[in-house]
Parts: C-alpha cells; structure tokens; sequence
C-alpha cells in the first residue's frame, strides 16, 4: 500500500520511484479477491488518483506477471503524468531479482541511477 500513500503526499518531492504501483485502491482490492480469494477494505476517501501535483519525475518499475499491480494502470497513470516505466520479466515487488549483473540489485540501482540523471535531480 506503499505507492498508493506516497501518491496522496502532502510535503513537496523532487522524485517518486514505484514498484508495484497502483493508483486506483478499487481496482486493486478487485484483483485481490480475483486472485487470490481475499477481501480487503478501503479506508475511508480512498480514491482513485490521477494527477500528481506538482508533476513530478515518477519511475515506475512494472512486473508483467503480476496480477495485482498491473503495467496497465502505471500506463494510464503515465499519460497524465511524468513517468519513466521499466517492465521486467517477473512476478510482484521482483524487481531486485531481475535486474542483477553480478550482485542483488545492482542493475536495479543502477536504473534507478540512470533515471535520477536523466531528470537532473
């Protein structure tokens, strides 16, 4: 639920970095109960998030097998927004798996690098 919270910040960012990324919670607990049978509760004035503001230089990092947090929505969020996506071959929050050269992560981090360089933060 991490993503979702960080979208509804109030103190101002220079950056956003995702993984699992959502920004509609109805969505979300829909593919739950699909997928794997459970139900979950909103909270009140959960809703579905648009636009960020200010936008900011968003990087979204995508697993094409996850069921939950799908490429889809981080693609919808992306045409309002100013987000970099990176899909990967992967189940949910296997990010750190994938991009690997020689250690845990390494590529990840050096992405994550790439991304922060490129939008001079």
């Amino acid at each position: 639920m991490g993503t979702y919270v960080s979208l509804m910040r109030n103190e101002e960012v220079a950056f956003s970095i995702a993984e699992g990324f959502y920004n509609d919670p109805q969505k979300v607990i829909e593919r739950i109960k699909v997928n794997k049978g459970e139900t979950v509760l909103l909270p009140p004035g959960a809703k579905h998030i648009t636009r960020l503001k200010p936008r900011i230089p968003t990087l979204i990092f995508c697993a094409r097998k996850d069921k939950t947090t799908m490429t889809v929505d981080a693609r919808e969020f992306a045409k309002r927004n100013n987000v970099t996506i990176i899909e990967f071959e992967g189940d949910h929050l296997g990010g750190m798996n994938f991009f690997r050269k020689n250690d845990y992560g390494d590529e990840y981090t050096d992405r994550i690098i790439d991304f922060l360089e490129k939008n001079a933060i």
